[in-house]
């Protein structure tokens, strides 16, 4: 908070975009230290973002090694939790549009970021952006 508070003080946080991305976001407890259930997370900030929380995790059965948990990863058209969610690696959101969203925010023009083969096809997520 203090970033923030001190970002529009100043008169930047318009301009501001703050990423946080990992690359293990989460585990069940069932996976224990193997990772075999790991999720990926990226966090994005600033006053170049629309704020929220997008997605969703739903407790599942129980294991025998701790509880399932069901995500629901956000609907790359609208932000809205995919109504069937996954217990596995499947059916998350792709990082492409992420890194489009992110280029788009920071201005970067849709013809240098397209030049990219890893992002060349993808479109920014518009529910993300303000």
């Amino acid at each position: 908070m203090k970033l923030i508070e001190s970002l529009k003080t100043a008169g930047l946080y318009d301009r501001t975009l703050i990423i946080i991305s990992t690359s293990d976001g989460g585990r069940a407890p069932a996976a224990g230290s193997s990772g075999d259930e790991g999720k990926n997370g990226v966090i994005l900030a600033g006053g170049m973002i629309r704020g929220g929380y997008y997605g969703d995790i739903k407790p599942g059965a129980a294991d025998g090694n701790g509880q399932r948990y069901s995500y629901h990863a956000p609907d790359a058209a609208t932000g809205l939790p995919i109504p069937n969610g996954t217990e596995g690696n499947d059916r998350r959101l792709a990082a492409a549009p992420l890194w489009r969203t992110m280029a788009k925010a920071l201005r970067i023009s849709d013809a240098f970021a397209g030049q990219f083969a890893d992002v060349a096809g993808s479109a920014a997520l518009p529910w993300l952006l303000r």
